[in-house]
Order: structure tokens, then sequence, then C-alpha cells
């Protein structure tokens, strides 16, 4: 049994920005300080531990259904900063409509996860 982090960071006005699981939230911090397009909003982190990465993740997708972070895909609606994300990352890619975003995220929900987070 491993115990896991459910952590949530936020910006300077306490918005709630994301939402996410990992053996070590202060290791999974400093990756997201480098692909994270909303990393320069964040302000601070809080922190649960769990006793399973189940149940981290049990608690994270109920977590990111009931409050909504502005920067979450998976078990949430597609937000205007995510599609925003997604044209700066990738220009060339045609507009996608709201079905397919929330195909797309559906189909992420339901990923077997593999690895470390």
């Amino acid at each position: 049994m491993i115990a896991t982090d459910l952590y949530r960071y936020y910006d300077a006005d306490d918005r709630l920005l994301y939402i996410g699981v990992s053996k070590c939230a202060v290791a999974r911090a400093m990756k997201h300080q480098y692909d994270a397009a909303w990393w320069a909003s964040f302000a601070y982190m809080t922190r649960e531990v769990y006793p399973t990465r189940a149940a981290a993740l049990r608690a994270e997708k109920a977590a990111i259904k009931a409050e909504r972070p502005i920067h979450n895909i998976v078990h949430g609606r597609p937000t205007e900063s995510t599609r925003d994300y997604i044209r700066r990352r990738w220009p060339d890619m045609p507009p996608v409509d709201e079905h397919t975003l929330a195909a797309a995220a559906a189909l992420l929900a339901t990923a077997p996860v593999r690895g470390a987070a």
C-alpha cells in the first residue's frame, strides 16, 4: 500500500486552478511548473494524504466534479481557458467543438493509469 497525495493549486485570489494526485505532490509541482500553462497564476497548494492511490483517485474525481477547478479537463467540463490552452499549444489544430472536448475528457477519465504521476 502506497500513500498518495491529493493536491489543489490556487491562485492569489483563492481561485481553484487544478486538482491532481501524485505519490509526491511537491515533486509533481516541479513538473507542473514546466508543462502547465496556468503555472504563472499559482500562489499556493493544499494537500491531503490518502492510504492508497485508488482512494486518492476516487477523491480526486469527486473533488473535480464538485469544486470545478479552472484547468482540469478530466471529470469536468472543459473551460474556455482549456480551449485557449489547446489553441496555444497546438495552433494548427482545427477548431474543436464542445461535444468533441467532452468525448475526449470522457475517454481520458476511463483510461488506465500507468506508472507514477
